[in-house]
């Protein structure tokens, strides 16, 4: 189920109209963020999952 959610959240951050989406989620005060923050907090998200050991890098 983790790694369902976390195919989903790739697939959103490839999708441009569904960023809002993603920051709404991850942040309910997503309206007070701008388009660079918002982008930013998506890049930390997708740093994290890269770093994580569910997302394990090519060899």
């Amino acid at each position: 189920m983790n790694s369902n959610r976390n195919h989903t959240t790739l697939v959103l951050v490839a999708d441009p109209s569904a960023t809002n989406l993603i920051a709404r989620r991850a942040q309910p005060s997503y309206k007070a963020f701008s388009p660079i923050n918002r982008k930013s907090m998506i890049v930390k998200v997708l740093d994290t999952l890269s770093a994580s050991k569910m997302f394990k890098p090519l060899r």
